[in-house]
């Protein structure tokens, strides 16, 4: 027996129920197939920096090694993955300092700032639930 979540009410209910035991939504085969699915994929949303004194602050995003994309000061950046994947971030040539592993079946949302004190950039979790975001 797996818990997934009810389309309906997004209450974690038993892939086995016939019935969401919340709100009384059919489970059915469709719905236990789709969910599964679901809990392949992962959504990370990087937040970039916020601090107002920096100057520039767009910072390179890569998984896994690779170049991905980009996200400025103040914007946001959505990925969706497939697979637990390792994030690091770059700004000119001061390398992130430690690194974030994005993990599949969840929908994380992570900040990068600038420590003062170290002279790093780092990434902080602010939010992680369990699904994906369109659930």
């Amino acid at each position: 027996m797996a818990l997934i979540k009810c389309p309906e009410c997004g209450s974690m209910v038993s892939n086995q129920a016939k019935n969401c035991i919340h709100c009384g939504y059919p489970i059915n085969e469709n719905n236990v197939s789709q969910l599964k699915s679901q809990i392949n994929e992962g959504t990370v949303i990087i937040y970039g920096l916020r601090q107002t004194f920096l100057i520039g602050g767009t910072m390179k995003i890569y998984l896994d090694g690779e170049y991905y994309d980009s996200v400025k000061k103040g914007a946001s950046l959505e990925i969706k993955i497939t697979k637990d994947t390792q994030i690091t971030a770059k700004c000119g040539i001061n390398v992130m300092k430690g690194k974030y592993l994005a993990k599949v079946g969840k929908l994380q949302k992570i900040q990068i700032v600038y420590d003062r004190l170290l002279g790093t950039f780092m990434m902080q979790e602010i939010d992680t639930s369990i699904g994906n975001s369109n659930m």
